[in-house]
């Protein structure tokens, strides 16, 4: 597990969500969430704050997505040093107040979720990320010595999520987490022939269809 750092002005993405949610303050995010069902992992990511999200970076020439590819380019490419392919779109992840963001502790690549190994997964947080707001991640495969990881906006965290456990809990902080994920896979790892495809949007996990390639 590791935390980097990267430049805010020249990355602005938390400006970009208070513009596309029209709110001042990401913490309170709940309060535009007009619903108290629980999540679970059939709905944890079907509320209209999500589809607002996921529509607009589907859009042609979407700002999010120029930025978010010049971020795995230019930023990520730098601090990584070698090659690799990258999820073409990242995960959205709405931690609110009194809920959870991803109900279920697992590694990725576990029955279900079906990632290849090899994968590494970076969180982008907007906001500060401590105690039950933020994702708690082990610290060894199977150790079960799960922490909070303690992250703010400017922060970029990578860790294993195919071989370490991660999850999260009820956020009882009073504030809401906004953070978006992805993954990349080193491309000495990459298998073109791998037949799993992504449990939430049936995606094969090849070029093209799940990940794509640096410029």
């Amino acid at each position: 597990m590791r935390i980097y750092n990267f430049n805010t002005g020249e990355y602005p993405f938390d400006q970009y969500f208070k513009k596309l949610y029209d709110i001042d303050s990401l913490e309170s995010i709940h309060t535009l969430h007009n619903s108290s069902v629980v999540f679970d992992m059939q709905n944890n990511s079907d509320t209209e704050l999500h589809k607002v999200f996921y529509s607009d970076i589907k859009r042609e020439n979407s700002y999010f997505v120029n930025l978010y590819d010049e971020f795995l380019n230019s930023c990520v490419k730098e601090f990584m040093g070698f090659d690799f392919i990258y999820q073409k779109l990242p995960t959205l992840r709405l931690h609110f107040d009194n809920n959870w963001a991803t109900p279920e502790f697992h590694v990725d690549t576990q029955d279900g979720y079906y990632h290849p190994p090899g994968e590494i997964n970076f969180i982008v947080p907007m906001t500060n990320c401590y105690g039950n707001n933020s994702v708690w991640v082990e610290s060894e495969p199977q150790k079960g010595d799960y922490h909070p990881v303690k992250m703010n906006y400017g922060n970029l965290l990578s860790f294993s999520g195919g071989t370490h456990r991660h999850g999260n809990k009820i956020n009882d902080t009073g504030n809401s987490r906004i953070s978006f994920d992805f993954r990349i896979l080193p491309l000495s790892k990459y298998n073109p022939k791998y037949s799993r495809t992504s449990a939430t949007k049936s995606t094969k996990f090849v070029i093209g269809g799940y990940y794509k390639e640096l410029r």
